[in-house]
């Protein structure tokens, strides 16, 4: 047997037992019978049988049933790790099935059944045989998906109860290890299957990056991996830290505290602390969201999460209420008490919101109040788009507008306008965005428009601001001039308000 060959696995599997093994128990070796895995197998029975003392090894095999022959195959996968000198090989059959299609299917099922083997010997640790290759392909299905630091960082060499230790090793070193044992590793037709994503990534993608930026692309993703793992670990240390300083004793969190630390710990927080309440699905809306009422103090509104959970803010305290049990108070709350937003009936609500859509229907321009970036207040006057207020209001702007690079930096934006006769007053609290949707610009699109866009939808770098309604407040009276006047008079001689004749002035949650 070629020790050259061999040596970068048997190193690294030297290497993690060193740092990793899980004291007296046994290691479980998963081995699909292919290149990687058969060194693997190959270098931990060899780093065993040299180490002093008596290192438990054991392997197991899974059949998915999949292919003809399958369970042959498995037997033969078994003969060989007898034969490299393993005591115990487990063969599980699995069948796939569930959503997400075959691969995902499969996935599961392996996995599943690698638990219940590890379960059954005793195991403290699960070894997996991927690969710096493997590595490489998924941080680059990461960076293209526009996924978040955790994905980017790839697969980690442990977590329990699954241990990698060949993250290091490239393919051509297992296949070469392979070769100077004399192993035939089988060659799985899925990993030829160009349906597969990860098939086209390792035969087109990679090898396209390696000749197009003159080698060393999958090396590189690999430690971009590893350098992001480490960042990774120090903004998990900062969220515990943040945690235990902001988590108060009823398990609700101190908002203000939460809120002075950095955005990048304060969702780890927040995704943690629904965690800890059985919420473990979290999408990026619902961080932004729940971040928003962290950093936002003021006003009602409820973010609904998955796994039957609503989470508000009350003063100073963010908290979580199970839904069916919000939902199960206003059924049988009488229509005459307060049910809905900022204490009104669910009827009042529903005609508040309608209130509003039709101010927006009859404002033309309105006043938008953006943070700039040295904390002041600046309002502009914009042209409101002609469209049925559905809670959000657009804006035509152009990218390298001051607006665009003033809500980038801060999101929450206000809208005031009035109506045709000034008899009406808007104001409307909500979060900005920018948007670039040709579908939705030409929707939008109005003649009047060419006034600030010559070039009208084929302006360059034309885009779109949508402000998403979070509240609104609206004075409105009469609109008799005279009359509104008699109310100013009345109210000014009385010192009270409330004796202007007709005025109605109500504030909505959206």
């Amino acid at each position: 047997m070629n020790g050259v060959a061999t040596g970068p696995v048997e190193r690294a599997v030297r290497a993690w037992l060193d740092r990793h093994a899980p004291g007296d128990r046994p290691v479980l070796v998963a081995c699909s019978g292919g290149a990687d895995s058969l060194a693997l197998a190959l270098a931990v029975a060899r780093v065993a049988a040299a180490e002093p003392g008596d290192r438990r090894i054991a392997a197991v095999t899974v059949d998915h049933g999949l292919q003809d022959g399958s369970a042959a195959r498995a037997g033969q996968v078994r003969a060989d790790l007898l034969a490299l000198g393993y005591p115990q090989v487990d063969v599980r059959t699995v069948r796939v099935a569930g959503p997400g299609g075959p691969e995902a299917a499969a996935r599961r099922a392996r996995y599943a059944a690698l638990r219940e083997s590890a379960a059954a010997c005793g195991a403290g640790a699960v070894l997996l045989a991927h690969t710096r290759d493997d590595q490489a392909e998924t941080v680059l299905l990461g960076l293209a998906r526009g996924s978040g630091p955790r994905s980017i960082a790839g697969m980690l060499p442990w977590r329990e109860p699954w241990g990698r230790p060949l993250l290091d090793v490239g393919r051509a070193d297992t296949e070469a290890a392979c070769r100077a044992a004399g192993l035939r590793p089988w060659q799985d037709p899925h990993n030829r299957d160009r349906t597969f994503t990860r098939v086209r990534i390792r035969t087109e993608v990679l090898p396209l990056l390696e000749n197009v930026l003159g080698g060393g692309v999958a090396p590189a993703l690999a430690r971009t991996a590893t350098l992001m793992a480490d960042d990774l670990h120090g903004l998990d240390e900062l969220a515990a830290r943040a945690d235990r300083e902001c988590r108060r004793p009823d398990g609700a969190l101190t908002a203000d505290r939460l809120a002075g630390w950095p955005r990048a710990v304060r969702t780890r927080v927040l995704r943690r602390w629904a965690a800890d309440h059985g919420v473990t699905t979290l999408t990026a809306d619902h961080l932004h969201r729940l971040d928003r009422r962290v950093t936002t103090p003021g006003g009602h509104e409820r973010v609904r999460l998955p796994g039957g959970f609503d989470a508000g803010r009350l003063g100073n305290r963010v908290h979580l209420t199970p839904t069916a049990h919000r939902e199960e108070q206003d059924m049988n709350t009488p229509l005459s008490t307060p049910a809905g937003p900022g204490g009104t009936t669910a009827a009042e609500h529903e005609e508040g919101v309608a209130k509003v859509a039709e101010l927006v229907k009859d404002a033309r321009i309105a006043m938008l109040t953006t943070m700039t970036t040295d904390g002041k207040h600046l309002a502009r006057p914009m042209a409101l788009q002609e469209i049925e207020f559905d809670g959000d209001l657009w804006f035509f702007v152009e990218d390298d507008s001051d607006k665009v690079a003033e809500i980038q930096a801060n999101p929450s934006v206000n809208v005031s306008f009035s109506n045709a006769k000034n008899t009406a007053w808007t104001s409307i609290a909500g979060t900005a965005s920018i948007v670039h949707d040709k579908a939705k610009a030409k929707e939008l699109w109005s003649p009047v428009l060419n006034a600030w866009f010559p070039d009208g939808l084929d302006t360059p770098n034309l885009g779109l601001i949508k402000v998403h309604a979070d509240s609104a407040e609206y004075w409105d009276g009469p609109g008799n001039r005279m009359v509104q006047l008699l109310g100013i008079l009345r109210a000014a001689v009385t010192r009270n308000p409330d004796n202007m004749i007709g005025q109605e002035n109500d504030t909505v949650e959206l």
